[in-house]
C-alpha cells in the first residue's frame, strides 16, 4: 500500500536545453529531491553538449547550469561518482555562490574526481580554451572544510532547515554502485515514517576486474521510491540489440549483450589482431574511472603472454601517473580478490609493469622509437576524440589502414554544444531555416539515428577501415555571407597550416553536431544495421586549434626565457657533475679520515680484521695491566720521598688528551679533477 504522506518530490534537470539533444547521449542530469524538509541536489555533471563559459559576459557562466537551483537554496549535495557526469559542473555552478552547501561522497570519489577536472582542465587549455574555473577552485573545492567523506554503510543525519529546533529529518547513507572506484547510490530515510527513497543514477550489476557488482538489489529492492536513469543504449546502438518495431519484435536482435568475460575476451582479441598486422591500437578512456578497468585487462594479459617485448602497452594522459598513484592506494574500496592478492605478498595488482605511463605524446613517441617502431596499444585521455592526446593520436595515425581506434564506452558520444549555440544564433530548428546548401532537418534526420547514453561497458567498436580526418579551422566568418565570400579568406589563413593536416577546413555550418566518436560510433552502428562493411575511407571533422606563430615582442621574450632556463639546467648539470667528482675523490683519497685516526693507532688497527681485533684487544688489555701494576709499584715506594709524582703524571695525561686534532687541508673548491695514486699496502701477519 502506499505511505500515508509523499515520500518525496522530485526534480529531475536537465543540464542541455537543444532540441536535437533527445536522440543523442543524455545530457548529464541533476536530481533535486526535497524530503522531510531537507533540499538534497544529487550530482551536478557536464559534458561537452553544454557551453563553456565565454568570460566577457557576466551572465555567461550561468548558462550551462541555468536550470538548476541557486546553491543558496540547497541544503545538502551528494556526488555519486568521479565522473564529468557526475562533478563536471561543481566548479562552473558554485564558483559565484555567496554560500556553499555542504558536498558528500566517497573517498575515492574526492581524489578521483580531482583527477578528472584536472584532466579537463590540462585539454581544454592546451587548445586555448577557458574551462570556467582555476586549479585553485578546485583545490579548495575538493578541501575538507567543504567535502566531507563517507564510507560505505555509513550514515550521516541531516537536520531540516524549517523546523525552528532543528530537529532530525532524514538519513542518508552511501551503498556501492560499482562501474567506477568508490561510486555509490544514496538510500534517504525520513526518521519520521521510516520511509525510503533510493537514488542511484549509475549502478553496475556486474562483477569486474576492478570491482564488486552493485548491491542495489540488497538495499534498493523495498524501496518507497527508486529515482534513476534509463540504462542499457538506445538511438541507433540501442537498435542494434533489440527489435525496434511491434512488427520484428520475434526477430532476434543484431547484436546479444555479451557478458562481462565475454565482453573482456572481444576486447582483447581485438586488440591482438591489429597488432599482429603491425597496427596501432587507440583507445580513447577518460581520466580517472572506467580506464582503471581496461588497464587491469590489458595488463593482466601482457604478463600472462609475456608481450611487452613484442608489443607496447601506453597509458598516455596529464593526470595519469598521479591517477594510479590514488589508485594504488584505494584496494579496499575495490574487488575483494585485489586485496587479497595484495595481504599475501603476491604483488600489487596495479604494478602494472608492462604499462608505459606517458604524460604526453612526446613522450609516447620517445617510448616507440627505443623499442624500434613496435605495434602499440595506447589508451589516451579524451574519450570524445575532440581534444587532449586522443585526438592527438587519431590524426597522426588516421591514414594508416592497418590502425584501429576501439571504443569501450557510448556515453561520451555527445554533441558539441558550440556548435549547436552557433546555429541557434543563425537558424529556427522547427522551421528548418536553409543555411549553407542544406536545412536543419538533414541535421535533425541524423540525429534520429544516432547513440544514446547508458551504462553500455559490454559494447565494444571498433573502426578498421581507413579514416580520413577534415580537421576544423573555425574560420570567424559569418555564416549568412555566401559561400564564394567566406572561402577567399579562409583558404588565405589556413592554407599554410593544413600543409601538415589531414583534409580541409570546414566552415561553421559545415561542422557536424556531434563529437569525433559519435560520428565514428554512427558509421559503425549504420554499417551494423545494414549488415555491411564500414567503407574503406570514414570522413568525420576533427577540431583542431590553431596555433598561430609568435612574432615581434612576444617571439624575443620568449626566447629570453628559453635562453635563460637553458643557462640554468647547464649550471645545474655541472654544479651537479662537480659535486659527484668531489665525492669521488674524497673516496680514492681516504679524506676526512684524519680525525678518526688521531684518537690512537690501536683503533685504526682494531679495524682491520676480526682475528686481528680479538689479538690486539688481548694484547693491549695485558699491556695496560703491566703498566698499571709498574706505576702503581713506583708510587708505593716513592710515596713518602715525593708526593708530587702522581701530579705529574696526571698533569701529563691530561696534556696529552687536549692537544689539538690534525685538520684535513683538502679544499673541495679548489679541487679540479686530479688525485694522487692509491698505493696498496699488504700486512704481514704469521700463521
Amino acid at each position: 500500500p502506499p505511505p500515508p504522506h509523499p515520500p518525496s518530490t522530485q526534480k529531475v534537470f536537465n543540464n542541455n536545453d537543444s532540441g536535437i539533444s533527445s536522440s543523442l547521449a543524455t545530457a548529464p542530469q541533476s536530481t533535486l529531491v526535497e524530503y522531510g524538509g531537507v533540499r538534497v541536489l544529487i550530482n551536478v555533471g557536464w559534458d561537452e553538449s553544454l557551453l563553456l563559459p565565454s568570460g566577457e559576459e557576466e551572465g555567461e557562466s550561468k548558462n550551462a547550469l541555468q536550470n538548476l537551483p541557486s546553491p543558496s537554496e540547497v541544503d545538502v549535495i551528494l556526488i555519486t561518482d568521479s565522473t564529468l557526469s557526475s562533478l563536471g559542473g561543481l566548479p562552473l555552478y558554485l564558483s559565484s555562490a555567496a554560500s556553499i552547501p555542504r558536498i558528500y561522497g566517497t573517498f575515492p570519489t574526492v581524489k578521483m574526481g580531482q583527477m578528472t577536472l584536472y584532466d579537463h582542465h590540462a585539454s581544454l587549455s592546451l587548445d586555448g580554451k577557458d574551462p570556467g574555473y582555476a586549479l585553485s577552485s578546485v583545490d579548495e573545492l575538493f578541501s575538507p572544510s567543504r567535502f566531507t567523506t563517507l564510507r560505505y554503510s555509513q550514515t550521516l543525519t541531516l537536520f531540516s532547515s524549517s523546523s525552528p529546533d532543528k530537529t532530525e529529518a532524514i538519513s542518508v547513507t552511501p551503498h556501492r554502485a560499482g562501474r567506477v572506484v568508490g561510486a555509490s547510490y544514496f538510500v534517504l530515510k525520513r526518521l519520521a515514517d521510516e520511509t525510503e527513497v533510493v537514488v542511484a543514477p549509475y549502478y553496475h550489476h556486474a562483477k569486474e576486474r576492478h570491482l564488486d557488482s552493485s548491491s542495489l538489489h540488497k538495499y534498493g529492492a523495498a524501496a518507497d521510491v527508486l529515482i534513476t536513469c534509463p540504462g542499457g543504449p538506445r538511438g541507433l546502438l540501442g537498435s542494434l540489440y533489440s527489435s525496434s518495431s511491434s512488427s520484428q519484435r520475434n526477430k532476434k536482435p543484431i547484436l546479444n549483450s555479451p557478458l562481462v568475460s565475454r565482453a573482456h575476451g572481444e576486447f582483447i582479441q581485438m586488440i591482438m589482431g591489429t597488432l599482429r598486422r603491425n597496427g596501432n591500437v587507440l583507445i580513447p578512456v577518460d581520466a580517472s574511472g572506467r580506464v582503471l578497468e581496461l588497464l587491469l585487462v590489458l595488463s593482466q594479459h601482457w604478463d600472462r603472454n609475456r608481450l611487452a617485448a613484442a608489443y607496447n602497452l601506453c597509458w598516455v594522459g596529464p593526470m595519469a601517473w598521479n591517477t594510479i598513484e590514488f589508485a594504488r592506494s584505494q584496494l579496499e574500496w575495490m574487488a575483494t580478490p585485489l586485496g587479497a592478492q595484495f595481504d599475501t605478498q603476491r604483488g600489487h595488482p596495479y604494478a602494472l609493469k608492462s604499462v608505459h605511463i606517458c604524460s604526453s605524446v612526446a613522450e609516447l613517441d620517445a617510448i616507440m622509437d627505443a623499442s624500434n617502431g613496435n605495434p602499440t596499444a595506447v589508451l589516451a585521455s579524451g574519450s570524445t576524440l575532440d581534444c587532449g592526446p586522443a585526438r592527438d593520436l587519431l590524426l597522426k595515425w588516421a591514414e594508416n589502414p592497418d590502425n584501429a581506434i576501439v571504443l569501450t564506452d557510448s556515453t561520451r558520444c555527445v554533441l558539441r554544444g558550440e556548435i549547436l549555440e552557433s546555429r541557434r544564433d543563425v537558424l529556427n530548428v522547427s522551421e528548418g531555416v536553409v543555411v549553407g546548401g542544406g536545412t536543419i532537418a538533414a541535421a535533425a534526420s541524423s540525429a534520429a539515428a544516432s547513440v544514446s547514453t547508458g551504462i553500455v561497458s559490454s559494447a565494444l567498436v571498433a573502426a578498421k577501415s581507413k579514416v580520413t580526418i577534415i580537421p576544423d579551422a573555425t574560420p570567424e566568418v559569418d555564416p549568412t555571407t555566401t559561400s564564394a565570400t567566406a572561402t577567399a579568406p579562409t583558404t588565405a589563413t589556413t592554407t599554410e597550416d593544413e600543409t601538415n593536416l589531414i583534409g580541409t577546413s570546414l566552415l561553421p555550418q559545415h561542422i557536424s553536431p556531434y563529437s569525433t566518436a559519435a560520428q565514428l560510433l554512427l558509421k559503425w552502428c549504420q554499417a551494423k544495421l545494414t549488415n555491411t562493411e564500414m567503407a574503406d575511407v570514414v570522413e568525420v571533422d576533427v577540431p583542431v586549434p590553431h596555433r598561430s606563430p609568435l612574432a615581434g615582442e612576444e617571439l624575443r621574450a620568449f626566447l629570453a626565457q628559453e635562453e635563460a632556463a637553458r643557462r640554468e639546467k647547464k649550471a645545474e648539470e655541472e654544479r651537479k657533475a662537480m659535486l659527484r667528482e668531489v665525492e669521488l675523490a674524497r673516496g680514492r683519497l681516504r679524506l676526512g679520515e684524519d680525525e678518526s685516526s688521531s684518537a690512537g693507532a690501536g683503533a685504526a688497527t682494531t679495524g682491520t680484521a676480526s682475528d686481528t681485533k680479538d689479538k690486539t684487544s688481548t694484547a693491549t688489555t695485558a699491556a695496560a695491566a703491566a703498566t698499571s701494576t709498574t706505576s702503581g709499584s713506583k708510587r708505593e715506594r716513592s710515596g713518602s720521598n715525593s708526593g708530587g709524582g702522581g701530579t705529574t703524571v696526571a698533569s701529563a695525561t691530561l696534556t696529552t688528551k687536549s692537544s689539538s686534532k690534525k685538520k684535513s687541508r683538502f679544499d673541495p673548491n679548489l679541487f679540479l679533477k686530479f688525485s694522487k695514486p692509491l698505493h696498496m699496502t699488504f700486512e704481514v701477519r704469521e700463521e
